[in-house]
């Protein structure tokens, strides 16, 4: 595993990511938060380019070295993580 330095996110993503994860704490399943979610631009623009950066040139996952760093799933895996 690397060493990663966290990014900062703006603040409309921050709020965002919140209400994402609100929902699946309401009860609100983790695929269909998920399945709208990644569409969106805060995700697909913000999100994937500031794990892009954290990634470095390479682009590779910050645990395993092998997946793209930008694999949001597999920052936090869903399986053992559904909270997340």
């Amino acid at each position: 595993m690397r060493r990663i330095v966290r990014q900062p996110l703006s603040r409309t993503t921050e709020k965002r990511l919140a209400g994402y994860q609100r929902r699946v704490d309401s009860g609100e399943s983790v695929q269909t938060v998920w399945k709208r979610a990644r569409g969106t631009r805060t995700l697909r623009n913000e999100v994937a380019g500031t794990l892009r950066r954290m990634a470095g040139r390479r682009e590779r996952c910050f645990f395993c070295e092998d997946s793209r760093g930008t694999d949001v799933e597999h920052f936090w895996p869903k399986q053992p993580y559904p909270e997340r």
